[in-house]
C-alpha cells in the first residue's frame, strides 16, 4: 500500500496544477495591486480620474470576471 501512496504523491507533485495555481494568482493580484497603487497616487496627489483610468478600471473588472473570480468562489 505504501508503495501505490508514494507513486500518487510523485504524480501529484510531478503534475502542473502547482504552477498553473501559481500562474493563477499572479495574474490576479499583479494587476490589482497595480491599479491600487495607481488610484491611491491619483489620491493622495488630488488628481481626477481621467478616461483612461476609467478603461483600466473597466478592464480589470472584466478580466476578474473573465477568470472565473467570484465572491462565491471564496465561500
Amino acid at each position: 500500500m505504501s508503495t501505490s501512496a508514494a507513486s500518487a504523491e510523485v504524480v501529484h507533485t510531478g503534475s502542473i496544477a502547482h504552477r498553473l495555481v501559481a500562474a493563477t494568482v499572479v495574474a490576479i493580484v499583479v494587476p490589482t495591486i497595480a491599479l491600487g497603487l495607481r488610484l491611491l497616487a491619483r489620491h493622495v496627489l488630488r488628481i481626477r480620474l481621467y478616461f483612461d483610468d476609467w478603461l483600466i478600471i473597466i478592464a480589470w473588472v472584466r478580466s476578474s470576471d473573465c477568470r472565473g473570480f467570484t465572491p462565491q468562489l471564496l465561500i
